[in-house]
């Protein structure tokens, strides 16, 4: 139930841990070579621009009045592990990031808003 993903933008390496149950469910619609197969056949994987389309469009057909994309998908997931652990370097490592600072970018919204109370 776990594996490497390599993250193409950045170039780093990420061992995830899922769920049995979530694993199973991923392998059971899995393509032959990648768990997500492109469009071009089972020897590609799909693109951050097709995974970006996607949730785009899911939005639209849930109809989500809000910009929605894989980035402020990626906020409001550090928000929430923030909020259960309250622990900014957890964090930090959850999202792979190299530096402090950029972490707490990510926070900004969440630390104004206990700035202001």
């Amino acid at each position: 139930q776990r594996f490497t993903v390599w993250e193409s933008k950045t170039g780093k390496r990420k061992r995830i841990y899922l769920r049995r149950d979530l694993w199973a469910r991923l392998m059971a619609q899995s393509g032959e070579v990648y768990v997500f197969e492109g469009a071009k056949g089972i020897d590609t994987h799909r693109t951050r621009q097709a995974v970006w389309n996607d949730v785009k469009r899911a939005a639209k057909a849930m109809r989500i009045p809000l910009c929605v994309g894989t980035h402020s998908a990626r906020k409001s997931y550090a928000v929430g592990q923030y909020t259960k652990s309250h622990d900014i370097r957890d964090v930090q490592r959850k999202l792979n990031h190299d530096n402090l600072e950029t972490t707490v970018l990510y926070l900004l919204d969440i630390f104004a808003e206990k700035a202001a109370h």
